[in-house]
């Protein structure tokens, strides 16, 4: 790994270590210099806390929003990757199914004698009548 990549991994470890320093200095002081008591207005009701608690109710509010929005992000991802998944399954057993036409043409025409002319018309009038029975639409699309 190049030198500064890791230079800048622990630059921002350093930057997070103090971001958290910060916060916790900043919850100790809002603790420790407001000793009177606030009210607040929650659902209907009324608390009188101290100031500090407000910070601790804000820091639990944040962490279940972050919660809260991680689940949603990864179940967007896992439908998106399902629907992937799905959408290269039926791409995959089209293939398969006209490869195996195009086998049994083969297999026909080696039988009869055919010629690459003709067997390539009748992969062809094949792909065709597939391509027309694509059309209609069903209840799958």
């Amino acid at each position: 790994m190049p030198r500064a990549v890791l230079g800048s991994n622990a630059l921002m470890v350093l930057i997070g270590l103090l971001l958290i320093a910060v916060a916790a200095g900043f919850t100790a002081d809002v603790f420790v210099q407001n000793a009177h008591k606030v009210d607040v207005d929650v659902l209907g009701r009324t608390f009188n806390v101290r100031p500090g608690w407000l910070v601790v109710a804000g820091f639990v509010t944040f962490a279940v929003f972050f919660v809260g929005a991680r689940l949603v992000v990864r179940g967007v991802g896992a439908a998106r990757r399902r629907k992937k998944v799905l959408r290269n399954a039926e791409v995959a057993a089209r293939e398969r199914d006209q490869l195996a036409q195009q086998l049994a043409v083969e297999r026909r025409s080696s039988s009869e004698g055919v010629t690459v002319i003709d067997r390539t018309a009748e992969v062809a009038k094949s792909a065709e009548r597939e391509d027309a029975a694509k059309a209609v639409p069903s209840s799958v699309d």
